[in-house]
């Protein structure tokens, strides 16, 4: 089916900034790097795609004209001649994939020289980088120039930790290479793939360049307290599965899913509804020291215990009269709470006897 100039501009308008465009005509790799670099480098390429479009199109529909433009461009250069947005895109995203790279990296593992040949990788990301955008269009070339120049800086990595910039010195080498001897034209459209195929190919690149960013947060990130203290992401993760809050959460699930399987999964609804406590009822019982279903005499009982406990006229000190005040509001709140959900429950249960009792006249009288 041919490709329409409007569609792609629309679809340019709402989701350029993620390659919708470039998927639409079949560009997958030039979507992807738009969806890594949000826009082309932050909106650039996308505004520049503006302008291209058109031709964009006329590629992707093999447009007999464009085809004779290309075959006159095809015989006048024996190599694709130098592109410097091309160039600049091939530096931008080698240098991104070995920052990421190296970023993903656990940190307290490159301490160890064992584990320091893991950086072996960086160059690799580096040159994957090079020849995913030296592969966009009409334009490819051998992935092993980009590698090849990749690795040649890598002797200097051995001091990556104080100097990270010998990734972007790895990216200029390798683009350099690749344009120098790899760079050749691709003469014949490539070959359309199926829409599932595609979608795991995309899929894919999309998660393994996601779990790049995952590794990073995950291993090297911290989390800062607000006394200033801070703690790795992956020990707080670690110390949470263990925390009261996940182990609380565990057993809610587990005993809504018996649920459903004993009583129905209409009941396992009641119990996740129960869970969140839309009424703040489990929460006041919590506050009471009570049980769920309490009585009445029960909940007055526990307030004017834990009221008097925690009066604030009981306490001298300044900050513990203010952790006391807090306490006695919280307390006055959650027997609130319960006296309005029981005066509702009162007048509900009122007008269902009312409705008994009349449905009952009309069926006798």
């Amino acid at each position: 089916m041919a490709k329409s100039v409007l569609t792609t501009y629309i679809l340019w308008l709402i989701g350029g900034w993620f390659g919708l465009h470039h998927l639409y005509l079949g560009r997958d790799r030039h979507a992807f790097v738009w969806w890594c670099t949000m826009g082309g480098v932050f909106g650039m390429g996308w505004l520049r795609d503006l302008s291209r479009i058109p031709e964009y199109v006329d590629d992707a529909n093999e447009r007999p004209e464009y085809v004779t433009y290309l075959v006159s461009k095809f015989r006048s250069y024996e190599k694709p001649p130098f592109n410097v947005t091309r160039f600049a895109g091939q530096l931008i995203l080698g240098s991104l994939f070995g920052y990421l790279t190296l970023l993903a990296l656990p940190e307290n593992l490159l301490k160890h020289s064992f584990y320091r040949a893991l950086i072996v990788f960086v160059p690799y990301g580096v040159a994957l980088g090079v020849h995913c955008v030296g592969n966009i269009g009409r334009e490819s070339g051998n992935v092993w120039f980009s590698l090849i120049g990749a690795y040649i800086t890598f002797p200097l990595y051995r001091d990556i930790n104080k100097n990270h910039n010998v990734i972007s010195l790895s990216a200029v080498v390798s683009t350099v290479l690749f344009n120098w001897l790899g760079k050749e034209w691709r003469r014949k459209p490539r070959r359309k793939s199926s829409l599932c195929k595609r979608f795991c190919v995309l899929s894919f690149c999309g998660l393994l360049y996601l779990s790049m960013w995952g590794s990073f947060l995950f291993w090297n990130t911290s989390i800062t307290y607000h006394d200033g203290e801070t703690v790795k992401v992956h020990e707080a993760l670690k110390h949470f599965f263990n925390s009261p809050l996940w182990n609380n959460m565990k057993h809610s699930v587990k005993d809504m899913l018996s649920d459903g399987w004993k009583h129905g999964w209409w009941a396992a609804g009641d119990r996740f509804t129960d869970m969140l406590d839309p009424l703040g009822e489990i929460h006041a019982y919590e506050v009471l020291g009570l049980e769920r279903g309490a009585s009445e005499m029960d909940v007055t009982s526990s307030y004017r215990k834990l009221a008097k406990q925690w009066h604030p006229d009981r306490h001298k000190e300044p900050e513990a009269k203010q952790a006391a005040t807090q306490k006695f509001m919280e307390i006055q709140e959650a027997y609130e709470t319960l006296s309005k959900i029981k005066i509702r429950r009162a007048k509900r249960n009122k007008v269902k006897d009312d409705t008994y009792d009349v449905h009952n006249m009309h069926r006798y009288a």
